[in-house]
């Protein structure tokens, strides 16, 4: 038995060998094959990238393809309604089949996180201009949602503000100005919120509608 990885989708003695031989990659063109570039660890795309660093090339009927998904659906079938293509490896131009996995985009952003790859966990700054140092940074504890890092500085000035009464600034780190505040009366006390905030709120609640449909 060839050693590899078996093809679900195509007949049962079909491999996609480890050096990745013609004979055995059956449904995966000879030009594909070609500008790939088998490693200890990863088979690396050496064709064109989109703009965000994933192998990319026409795959027939006019089509232009991702070609980790291309390489998953040739070895494990059809991609399910909802489900993304993630990498374990996080080589984004890696198309190895046993280096990528599905899950949806909530499972996406908390590997993001996990792995520190997210884009707010590049930012050098908070919102006040703080940079995070070692000093200045606060890891919340981990949730079902991953780990999230705070501004020190920011932490301390809301505090010192929430003992004075004169929050200026929600947890985000948007200011209470005119326009950015909502108010309401409830059991004779006044209580406002960030309208930025509920804002984000809002989109984040449709999105996991949108997955969860």
């Amino acid at each position: 038995m060839t050693e590899g990885i078996y093809l679900a989708n195509l007949s049962p003695n079909v491999y996609i060998d480890k050096a990745l031989g013609r004979e055995d990659c059956v449904g995966i063109p000879d030009r594909i094959i070609a500008k790939v570039t088998k490693t200890d660890g990863c088979w690396l795309w050496t064709g064109t990238v989109n703009g965000t660093g994933y192998a990319s090339a026409h795959c027939g009927r006019g089509r232009t393809r991702l070609l980790h998904r291309f390489f998953w659906e040739e070895t494990f079938g059809p991609i399910p309604d909802g489900q993304f293509v993630l990498h374990r490896c996080d080589v984004r131009h890696c198309v190895r089949p046993d280096h990528l996995f599905l899950g949806t985009h909530t499972v996406n952003m908390q590997d993001c996180v996990a792995k520190r790859r997210h884009a707010e966990l590049k930012k050098t700054h908070c919102p006040q201009g703080h940079e995070y140092t070692e000093e200045n940074t606060y890891w919340y504890p981990k949730t079902a949602r991953g780990q999230h890092r705070g501004c020190r500085e920011c932490i301390k000035s809301r505090r010192i503000a929430k003992r004075k009464g004169k929050r200026t600034h929600c947890k985000r780190g948007h200011a209470y100005t005119p326009d950015n505040v909502i108010t309401w009366q409830w059991e004779g006390k006044t209580w406002r919120r960030c309208r930025i905030c509920q804002n984000i709120n809002k989109r984040a609640r449709r999105s996991r509608a949108n997955e969860a449909a």
